[in-house]
Formats: structure tokens, sequence, C-alpha cells
């Protein structure tokens, strides 16, 4: 039985594509992304395609919206300011923060995206 979650490269894209549409819908405005070195900068960079909003690497305000792979323990989300925004692909119910978007639900299985070394 696998203990993780294998995320293949096109499971992922139509992931992204509903965390852009979640975010499109909700009609807020965001001036910038902050990809959550290291996963969430890929998601962020192709967020920012998709929406056309800039990556921030140097300054983060309440217009700016952070960006993660997963929200699992919610320990590396929880240093953001509350008024942030902040989106994931997976979130793991009884994380400390729960993300204004996401797409999964996270299970018991350790999820492995496509940008991860398995060894």
């Amino acid at each position: 039985m696998l203990k993780h979650k294998l995320i293949s490269h096109t499971e992922f894209l139509i992931m992204v594509h509903e965390l852009a549409n979640k975010i499109k819908e909700s009609e807020i405005k965001f001036s910038s992304l902050f990809g959550v070195p290291r996963g969430g900068l890929v998601v962020a960079v192709y967020l920012s395609h998709l929406l056309d909003i800039p990556v921030t690497i140097h300054s983060i305000d309440d217009e700016t919206l952070i960006v993660d792979d997963i929200s699992d323990t919610g320990k590396t989300l929880s240093g953001f300011k509350h008024e942030n925004y902040i989106a994931t692909l997976h979130y793991k119910k009884g994380s400390i923060v729960e993300p204004a978007f996401w797409v999964r639900k996270k299970k018991d299985k350790w999820i492995v995206y496509p940008w991860e070394i398995k060894t």
C-alpha cells in the first residue's frame, strides 16, 4: 500500500487552473502573488501567468495573495498576517490555517508534487 500520493504534471495543471478560476470568481483584486519557497513558488508562477498578476519576492502587503502548494499543519503559513489571503492546491482539515482558496482536501497520504524528488 502506497504511503504517498503522486501528483502527475497533468493533475497539477488541472488543479492550478481550478485554483485560478476560484480566485477569479472571488472578484478580489490582488496586486501581486508571493510564492512560499519551495512548492509555493511553482504554484505562484503558474498562477501569475493565468491571472496576469506579478510575483513578488520583496514586499508583501494586504493586496498580496500568499501561495503555497499545501496547508498541512499550517505552521508554514501561520507566519503571514491575518489580513493576507492564502491560496493552496491542497488543504488538510485540522490545519491551523485554512486558506481562502484551495482545490483539494488532503487525506492521510503524503503528497508528492511533480517538482519534488521522491527518494
